[in-house]
């Protein structure tokens, strides 16, 4: 079940909004189509020796991660030079600032998309916000043992989530029988 959480209100947690009452204003919520954040929800996240970290079949323990990427602002396609340039200072920047990366690739399901990403953990939400803001992207996924929960960079907020584990479909159960 994917959840889509737009009110700005609430970070959809049931928890305090954790950026409190001094919140960014989002100015790049409104351009984040309904499309773009269904992309972003469907991601799956693996690291380099093929583990899945978010997605179809993920891991079942995994503490909790931030997933950052410098690639594609704002989500226009860029040159893979450029992308991999911006990636590199990203991952200077973050540890300069004392946090460890895993290298990890963000992809579409059906593998017609990826990017190169980031996990970062121990980091603040106010720390990974920057991060992006500072390279230009909408969001960053906050990956927990239950969720893969995409957070604005600009506000603070999650704007959607959905199970991190995601089981495989039963085409059986299908509402398309023949």
């Amino acid at each position: 079940m994917v959840e889509q959480v737009y009110d700005g209100a609430a970070n959809g947690s049931g928890e305090p909004d954790p950026l409190g009452g001094d919140a960014l204003a989002d100015p790049v919520l409104p351009h984040l189509t309904a499309d773009l954040l269904a992309a972003y929800l469907g991601t799956e996240v693996v690291d380099g020796r093929g583990v899945v970290w978010s997605g179809l079949a993920a891991v079942a323990d995994l503490e909790d991660a931030w997933v950052i990427t410098a690639e594609n602002p704002f989500s226009e396609l860029r040159e893979p030079a450029e992308n991999a340039a911006a990636n590199e200072r990203l991952v200077a920047t973050i540890e300069a600032d004392g946090f460890v990366t895993t290298p990890l690739v963000g992809r579409a399901p059906d593998l017609s998309w990826s990017e190169d990403c980031v996990a970062v953990r121990g980091a603040s939400l106010q720390q990974v916000c920057s991060w992006g803001r500072a390279y230009d992207q909408h969001a960053v996924f906050l990956l927990r043992s239950g969720t893969h929960a995409v957070v604005s960079c600009w506000s603070g907020q999650e704007i959607g989530r959905r199970p991190r584990v995601l089981e495989p479909v039963d085409p059986s159960r299908s509402v398309y029988r023949r």
